[in-house]
């Protein structure tokens, strides 16, 4: 597996090491946990880095990928977080619309954007827990979610396959 997708798993674990420490102290519970400026930054090719600045990147599928496995994670600990933010929305790194300039009416959807689509079933709902039968959660990421009448589930296979990112 891509080392950007790898270091999903050690960020849940940085997560809920910092909830432990936070839990551990007096009122400890009522601090809220937040994860600022999530996603992955690709190389930037020196031509687009020229046309578009350093901090501008290509959409790809690793790209959605990433998004899916943050936002199962974040399902995951729907208990611990009270928040969590992609770091830029558009034309910067992992964004979820790419325009052509500041001032444009070209605009396309990436391939984040699309991820982030298919995670909008989990909205208003509850997250619960789920359990691997070996324990291990990083062959197939995954978290689930209901309501009274709707249970979502949401996978991620981060080793893809044949022509797949991984």
């Amino acid at each position: 597996m891509n080392e950007q997708l790898r270091i999903f798993g050690d960020v849940e674990k940085a997560m809920q090491l910092q909830r432990a420490v936070l839990d551990g102290y007096p009122g400890g519970k009522d601090v809220g946990l937040i994860l600022d400026e999530w996603g992955v930054w690709d190389q930037i090719p020196e031509d687009d880095q020229k046309k578009y600045g350093a901090l501008w990147q290509q959409s790809t599928m690793r790209s959605a990928l990433a998004a899916g496995l943050g936002l199962n994670l974040f399902n995951r600990m729907a208990k611990q977080l009270r928040m969590c933010n992609i770091a830029q929305i558009v034309n910067v790194l992992q964004s979820l619309l790419l325009t052509e300039g500041p001032v444009s009416d070209k605009c396309v959807r990436t391939t984040t954007y699309y991820a982030f689509q298919l995670f909008k079933p989990h909205r208003s709902k509850t997250a619960i827990e789920i359990e691997s039968p070996d324990g291990e959660r990083e062959a197939v990421s995954a978290s689930a979610s209901k309501d009274d009448k709707t249970l979502v589930l949401s996978f991620v296979n981060p080793s893809g396959g044949p022509g797949c990112p991984g």
